[in-house]
């Protein structure tokens, strides 16, 4: 080869060296963008709800932005938490991403059942009549907000939107957020119990403080009549 020649394919050589790596990383992105529309990175989707959870105090926010996040990354037509009541057991409050659908009967089939995790596929034929419930409120998949001790409430999620049934990495992915989740929510419900209950001793503190001064006045009035 002339020297001319030699220069050329070094020169090439570098630059594909140069440009490799953002070449293949852009391809990466067009090949998932059309052939993997479904897929997700779950380490990146429990990082953004780790950022979430450790920025929030607020039980509502912190779970509505949770559920967002899960919910983009399964593709599911609705995600929504049930958060029970410490003292009755019932239903405190829901927090829903999407539209579900009237989840009454579902949720009492849930209630029912003692199991940690529901999905509605994997129903064998003795839960012929959950399966049946859960599918015509098109719950794809349940699962408990629980720590170590308490049950919190549960997340239920809605079939995905492109039909495709939850993959096993979409079922880890669930149960490792409802456990993050849980703690999250549990320390959010304590805050606002706090809150609400100095919130309940300012307004007696406030009370008594005018009583005290309704009773100085009756004072006054006495002692300016003796």
């Amino acid at each position: 080869l002339s020297m001319g020649q030699q220069a050329s394919f070094v020169g090439i050589a570098l630059l594909l060296a140069l440009t490799f790596a953002p070449l293949k990383r852009f391809f990466d992105r067009a090949t998932r963008a059309v052939f993997y529309q479904d897929a997700y990175d779950t380490q990146q989707v429990l990082d953004d709800i780790s950022t979430v959870l450790v920025s929030r105090v607020d039980v509502r926010r912190l779970t509505r932005e949770s559920l967002t996040i899960l919910r983009n990354a399964l593709k599911s037509d609705f995600a929504m938490v049930v958060l029970l009541d410490a003292k009755s057991g019932g239903v405190d409050r829901t927090i829903s991403i999407g539209r579900p659908p009237q989840m009454l009967e579902a949720y009492s089939a849930i209630v029912r059942r003692a199991a940690s995790m529901i999905v509605t596929d994997e129903l064998d034929s003795h839960d012929a009549d959950m399966y049946r419930t859960l599918q015509h409120a098109n719950v794809a998949a349940v699962v408990n907000l629980e720590t170590s001790k308490d049950l919190i409430g549960y997340i239920i999620y809605g079939i995905k939107s492109n039909g495709r049934i939850y993959s096993n990495d979409d079922l880890k992915l669930i149960r490792i957020a409802a456990d993050e989740l849980a703690v999250a929510a549990q320390n959010a419900l304590r805050f606002e119990e706090i809150a609400h209950f100095n919130e309940t001793l300012q307004a007696q503190v406030r009370e008594a403080t005018g009583e005290l001064r309704e009773s100085n006045k009756k004072l006054k009035s006495l002692d300016n009549a003796k």
